[in-house]
């Protein structure tokens, strides 16, 4: 089963400047839209660029998307599976199994990022992780979408 985060624990991750730049009344609501799919976090992001959040580094974001777009091109199956085989080795996550956000952590080097830059990369990476996970039977569940 996989819960996804309440507006309340997506909130504390924005900025809270209530600054309007993703066309919602203040960062609450937008966390309660992000959480039921009306928005996407993008949204908020991209006004990142135009200067209008002082709190997050664009540069950051453009870094962070050449790794996306680099480690996109390397998920195979095969490099799937040896990164999960690697983080169930270090250890399984509360209830077990590795979920979405440590295997980007991990599979992007650095288990530090923040919840915000993880959710951004794995929006990204979605799609190719799902074709790989379909074709790795041993991994029969992983916690995320």
């Amino acid at each position: 089963m996989h819960l996804r985060p309440g507006p309340l624990y997506i909130y504390k991750l924005l900025p809270q400047t209530n600054c309007r730049a993703a066309e919602q009344p203040n960062c609450y609501t937008f966390a309660c839209k992000l959480v039921i799919g009306r928005v996407k976090l993008e949204t908020c992001l991209r006004q990142v660029g135009r200067g209008k959040v002082k709190e997050m580094k664009p540069l950051a974001y453009k870094e962070l998307g050449q790794q996306v777009e680099v480690l996109q091109r390397r998920l195979t199956p095969a490099f799937i599976e040896g990164a999960v085989g690697a983080l169930m080795r270090q250890g399984e996550d509360v209830g077990g199994g590795v979920n979405a956000f440590r295997l980007v952590k991990h599979l992007l080097g650095n288990p530090q990022f923040r919840d915000v830059k993880v959710t951004w990369a794995y929006d990204r990476l979605k799609p190719a992780f799902r074709i790989a996970f379909e074709q790795i039977p041993s991994l029969y569940y992983f916690e995320g979408d």
